[in-house]
C-alpha cells in the first residue's frame, strides 16, 4: 500500500504543475531549426532572391532600307564640298566602335556610287546586306534616322551624310590659265579631237581597237528621274566621248547635259574610265544641269 500511495502522489504533482502539462509555445522561430522545421516552414510569397539582370543583346526592329530624297533649306552644297565634309564626319567620330563606323561608311559608298549595273534599286539592298553581315539595324527605313549596333549603341547620322540633296551646286570645270594664248590652244585641240573622232564615227572608217571592247554603261541620274541613262561605248573612250554619247542619246531634253563622277569624284575628261579606278558593271553617277 505504500508504494502505491508513493506512486499516486508523484503523478498528482506532476498533474499539478502547469509548467510540465502544457509546453510554451513561441513566437519567435528557432535560431537554427532541424530539416524537418526547414520543410515546414513555408516559402515567402515574395521570395528572398532578386531576379537576374537580363544580359540578352538589344535587339533593335530593322527595317528595309530605302531610298532618301531631300533638299536642303538652310544651306547649298559643291560636289566638293560635300565630299570632304562627309571625310571630316566620318575621321572626326568619338563615340561608338570604330569598326562599326567603317561599315556604315562602305554601305554608304555603295549609295554614293548608285550601285553597279546588277543592282536596279541604286544598291539598296547591297547596302543593306552589309549592315545584317554586321548586326547593324535600322530602327527607320532611312538612314538619316540614325542605326543600332548589337549592343544597342546608337550612331547618328545626319542627311547629307547618307545622300546628296537634290538642289546640290555644280559648279563649272576649273580651267587652269597661264596665258589667253594657252587656254584657246587647249580648248581648240580638244574641239579638234572631238571632231575627228565624231567624223571616223560617221564614215565608219575608224580603225577598230580590238582592246577597245564595247560595253555597256549605266549612269544613275541626279534629278530623280525614273531610269537610268545607259550607252553602248568602249572600254578605253575618253570621259568626253562619254559625255557626247549620253548628251546625245536622247534621254535628256536640251539644254539639259551631264557630269560624269563615280565614288563621289567628278571625272576627268581626258581620261577614260579604267585610267580613274572604274570598275567595269559599276554604276556611274550623272548629275544633270541645264
Amino acid at each position: 500500500m505504500g508504494c502505491c500511495v508513493s506512486t499516486h502522489a508523484l503523478y498528482d504533482g506532476q498533474q499539478g504543475d502547469a509548467s510540465s502539462r502544457n509546453p510554451i509555445i513561441s513566437s519567435q522561430p528557432p535560431a537554427n531549426p532541424s530539416p524537418s522545421d526547414a520543410q515546414s516552414i513555408p516559402p515567402h510569397p515574395q521570395g528572398n532572391r532578386r531576379p537576374k539582370a537580363d544580359k540578352t543583346p538589344s535587339v533593335k526592329p530593322n527595317k528595309e532600307l530605302k531610298r532618301l530624297v531631300w533638299e536642303s533649306e538652310d544651306r547649298t552644297w559643291t560636289r566638293q564640298q560635300i565630299d570632304q565634309e562627309r571625310e571630316d564626319f566620318f575621321f572626326t567620330r568619338v563615340t561608338g566602335r570604330e569598326e562599326v563606323w567603317q561599315t556604315i561608311k562602305t554601305a554608304l559608298e555603295v549609295i554614293w556610287a548608285g550601285g553597279d549595273t546588277a543592282d536596279h534599286d541604286g544598291g539598296l539592298k547591297t547596302a543593306q546586306l552589309i549592315l545584317n553581315a554586321a548586326s547593324i539595324t535600322l530602327p527607320h527605313s532611312t538612314l538619316d534616322r540614325g542605326v543600332y549596333d548589337i549592343t544597342g549603341a546608337f550612331y547618328p547620322l545626319p542627311k547629307y551624310i547618307v545622300c546628296d540633296p537634290t538642289n546640290l551646286v555644280f559648279e563649272p570645270l576649273a580651267i587652269a590659265y597661264d596665258d589667253g594664248s594657252k587656254n584657246e590652244e587647249t580648248g581648240s585641240e580638244a574641239e579638234d579631237e572631238e571632231v575627228i573622232q565624231r567624223r571616223r564615227e560617221e564614215k565608219g572608217k575608224g580603225i577598230a581597237d580590238p582592246d577597245n571592247e564595247e560595253i555597256q554603261l549605266k549612269a544613275r541620274r541626279s534629278d530623280g528621274g525614273t531610269h537610268d541613262l545607259v550607252i553602248v561605248a568602249g572600254k578605253k573612250d575618253t570621259v568626253r566621248q562619254l559625255l557626247r554619247k549620253f548628251n546625245e542619246s536622247g534621254e535628256l531634253a536640251p539644254p539639259k547635259r551631264v557630269q560624269l563622277w563615280y565614288l563621289g569624284h567628278l571625272l576627268k575628261e581626258d581620261q577614260n574610265l579604267l585610267e580613274q579606278g572604274w570598275k567595269e558593271g559599276h554604276m556611274l553617277q550623272a548629275f544633270v544641269h541645264g
